[in-house]
């Protein structure tokens, strides 16, 4: 019974994200795909970069002099966003070669002073008559005065800000939309499946007793 209530609300919560994730754009509207561009004239081995997407963190090699560029961790709207985060090697040092063990602190934020660098939406829903012009996000790393990583823009996935539809997290346009619609769709089958499991684990310990 257990097993059978578990695999429900894993097939629910798979639907939800599907859902989610398959939702098209609104008429007008065109889906576009930006990645992450970082670039430096400085040395920064002395630091360690990671770009966290989803519930996914992942480290990201910066050379001096070259370009690096940044793709987003998975599809769908769940990783539609991420966020580019700089932290010092040696807050580091304590986990060796343990990538993923970094990784994990950097995710639940158990590492000091983490530096927030860029905030980046890989993928947005824009007026089709402007899908061209929206590129690659191109940004300078560079050390300050007090030695700390900061992130300037070059040239950026936005270029019409004021033209481009406002909506968070991952772009959609005024009011509801489909993603909104989707995302009630969703919420209510996870409260569904949440329902279903506690009756089932309900009726399975009144068995017992």
């Amino acid at each position: 019974m257990l097993k059978t209530g578990l695999s429900t609300l894993l097939v629910l919560f798979a639907s939800c994200i599907a859902i989610y994730a398959d939702v098209p754009p609104d008429s007008g509207y065109q889906r576009v795909s930006t990645n992450i561009v970082i670039e430096s004239a400085d040395d920064l081995a002395d630091f360690r970069f990671f770009l966290q997407s989803g519930r996914i963190v992942k480290e990201v090699e910066v050379k001096k002099g070259e370009q690096t560029v940044i793709h987003p961790l998975g599809g769908g709207a769940f990783y539609g966003s991420g966020t580019l985060l700089a932290v010092r090697a040696k807050d580091l040092s304590s986990f060796g070669s343990d990538n993923d063990a970094v990784e994990k602190a950097v995710f639940e934020g158990g590492i000091p002073d983490i530096i927030r660098l860029v905030d980046h939406r890989f993928t947005r829903d824009v007026r089709t008559s402007e899908a061209s012009v929206f590129k690659d996000s191109v940004y300078r790393l560079e050390r300050n005065k007090d030695g700390l990583v900061t992130a300037s823009a070059v040239t950026t996935a936005d270029p019409i800000p004021e033209h481009a539809p406002v909506t968070a997290p991952f772009g959609v346009s005024a009011g509801i939309g489909k993603i909104g619609w989707a995302t009630i769709i969703a919420g209510c089958l996870m409260t569904l499946g949440l329902i279903v499991f506690g009756a089932m684990m309900f009726r399975r310990s009144n068995q017992k007793v």
